[in-house]
């Protein structure tokens, strides 16, 4: 399994393995598109914190 890009790899009993496609194309732009927003989120509400303080 590979987390960057998401993918799912399948392991064959001779040794070898090869890429599934069962994670659409769609998947990997939204993940990096949450983890931005995450991110987004993050900082100014660290900030605001540090206001508060």
């Amino acid at each position: 399994m590979s987390f960057i890009p998401l993918s799912f790899d399948c392991e064959m009993t001779g040794g070898g393995s090869y890429t599934a496609d069962v994670i659409p194309a769609y998947v990997n732009p939204v993940a990096v598109g949450l983890a931005l927003a995450a991110a987004g989120c993050a900082v100014p509400a660290g900030y605001v914190t540090e206001l508060r303080a």
